[in-house]
């Protein structure tokens, strides 16, 4: 029997992953869950066990569920740089190109930060200059209706 916090849960998770998989290109959920937790696990190790739980704390129940299992057992801040992160996303996904990682980052940082608000600037002040300038860079490419309507109108 499912209850309704595993179906809640499930919902989070199927809403947030075709997100992400729409958003990064990627061909299932599967592959975004996999992008998210590792860059989640990383980000984690980087932030400490305490900064993580509070951005846990305000990610949707699915979502919650996959960083809390990735990020147990994350201690202190692991000292974690920009290329270091970058090639350890790299490496444990698989990808080709080092542009790849990157570019997966910056999508669940800003995803991150949409979804966590409140913990933007605590992140960024746990984050050395070149992992922060990646996480502030992060931005959701979100057209407003008023723009959707104008870029969709057809010239007479």
């Amino acid at each position: 029997m499912v209850t309704t916090r595993e179906a809640k849960a499930a919902e989070d998770r199927h809403i947030g992953f075709r997100w992400l998989s729409r958003e990064a290109g990627l061909a299932r959920e599967e592959e975004a869950e996999a992008v998210f937790r590792v860059v989640a696990r990383l980000l984690a190790e980087r932030i400490g066990r305490d900064e993580a739980r509070h951005v846990a704390s305000h990610l949707p129940l699915g979502l919650r569920d996959i960083w809390d299992e990735e990020t147990a057992g994350v201690g202190p801040p692991r000292r974690l740089h920009r290329a270091e992160l970058l090639e350890e996303v790299q490496a444990r996904l698989g990808l080709e190109r080092p542009g790849d990682a990157q570019e997966l980052v910056e999508i669940v940082f800003a995803w991150l930060k949409h979804l966590a608000p409140e913990e933007r600037d605590d992140v960024s002040a746990r984050l050395p200059a070149d992992l922060r300038a990646l996480w502030e860079r992060a931005i959701l490419y979100h057209l407003g209706p008023a723009r959707r309507l104008a870029a969709g109108r057809r010239r007479a």
